[in-house]
């Protein structure tokens, strides 16, 4: 089972894409406090469809919005494929 480290309510993730709940994880925040891959925490963020609990410090070259749509798209794309393969 794959966890992000989200900080904002309850989720787990399952590794063939499934969302039913999210444990909250500071390790992965803990991890890029230093800056680098500070990006990591937005993109759980948007993958599992949460609003980022700070504000992030990553620029997004399209803006924080479509970079969310996109990466969410991605996984919600994922997950009914994978549920129609079944």
């Amino acid at each position: 089972m794959a966890r992000f480290g989200l900080t904002s309510g309850p989720r787990t993730v399952t590794h063939r894409g499934d969302v039913t709940e999210v444990e909250p994880e500071p390790r992965l925040r803990d991890l890029t406090q230093s800056g680098n891959y500070a990006y990591y925490v937005d993109l759980a963020h948007f993958m599992a469809g949460l609003a980022l609990d700070v504000p992030s410090e990553a620029r997004w070259l399209d803006g924080e919005q479509l970079t969310r749509s996109r990466w969410r798209a991605l996984v919600t794309a994922r997950s009914e494929y994978l549920r129609t393969a079944r």
